[in-house]
């Protein structure tokens, strides 16, 4: 902050507002003039407005602002009074009143007595009862307040649980899709490269994808509506093959598999690429040798991938 010199005029000050009496809106040609006036304008709407509001308090009010304002006054050391007091030892901070004994220091009060107007006629009982309803009141809102607030916080810890619990099922989803997918794309890996060595079979009957064989269904007509249906195959009539032409059991769906089927599967699956053909589903490449896998890919699992990433 830049202080103002003595040789500058303060703007807000008489002095500097009495050179525009003569100063007219219509000859207010420079930005100085404006500026004056513009001072001016706000001086006045202030002053207005300290006057339009010092007429709409009541003469109670004003009393009442006086006497708290005298009352917040401390008394000035020049005083006849404070000096009276000074000569029977007192000094600006001790305590009033009698000292209980040698070694008090100042138990008393430091400052005189509060003055209490009661500006109603209500007598002392009506008093106390009013200071009680009002405690009462006060007390009645304090707890309504504090439940509503235990309320919000319940709601927030219940949302924040939720949205926990939520985002908990959310990854389990998300592991759950990545490891079905990852056995996808390793059986598809594992069949073509068990081909390339003529392997008839896979080692493992669900290595390879397998497919349900195509048969043509049988019609039939309602003798009461005469709309025609299809009559669904028996289960059992169901037969699988791999691409090569060669049986295979029934196709299980992965997604009505469990989490720990699921796992050792992958597992199974993953431990036979690595093993027979130096493959890595997640590095998405076959190695020359042993050597040259433990070299490049960091290792059995989706999880070290991801942190090679990072």
């Amino acid at each position: 902050v830049i202080g103002m010199s003595d040789s500058e005029d303060d703007f807000m000050s008489d002095k500097f507002l009495a050179g525009t009496e003569e100063i007219r809106p219509g000859l207010a040609k420079t930005n100085h003039q404006r500026r004056i006036m513009k001072i001016e304008n706000e001086r006045a709407e202030a002053e207005a407005e300290r006057i339009r509001l010092q007429k709409l308090k009541k003469p109670i009010h004003i009393e009442t602002e006086r006497r708290e304002e005298v009352m917040a006054t401390p008394i000035s050391a020049g005083s006849k009074g404070f000096a009276l007091m000074a000569k029977m030892g007192f000094k600006p901070g001790m305590s009033l009143g009698k000292k209980k004994d040698e070694n008090d220091l100042g138990s008393g009060i430091k400052e005189p007595l509060n003055i209490v107007v009661r500006n109603h006629r209500g007598g002392l009982g009506v008093e106390s009862a009013e200071v009680e309803r009002v405690k009462k009141e006060e007390s009645t809102a304090k707890l309504r307040i504090e439940a509503q607030l235990k309320r919000m916080k319940e709601r927030a810890r219940m949302a924040d649980d939720l949205s926990d619990d939520y985002r908990k099922r959310a990854r389990m989803a998300s592991s759950r899709k990545q490891i079905i997918g990852d056995i996808i794309k390793s059986r598809k890996a594992c069949h073509e490269m068990d081909m390339r060595k003529d392997s008839e079979l896979p080692e493992e009957p669900w290595f390879w994808p397998s497919y349900r064989e195509k048969k043509s269904e049988e019609t039939t007509t309602s003798a009461s509506t005469g709309r025609y249906f299809s009559r669904e195959e028996d289960e059992e009539d169901v037969k699988y093959h791999y691409s090569n032409g060669k049986e295979a059991p029934k196709e299980q769906r992965l997604d009505e598999l469990t989490d720990e089927i699921l796992e050792e599967r992958l597992e199974q699956i993953t431990v036979h690429l690595r093993s027979a053909h130096f493959y890595c589903v997640w590095c998405g490449c076959a190695f020359t040798d042993e050597e040259d896998m433990d070299g490049g890919c960091p290792g059995p699992a989706r999880s070290v991938h991801d942190e090679g990433e990072d």
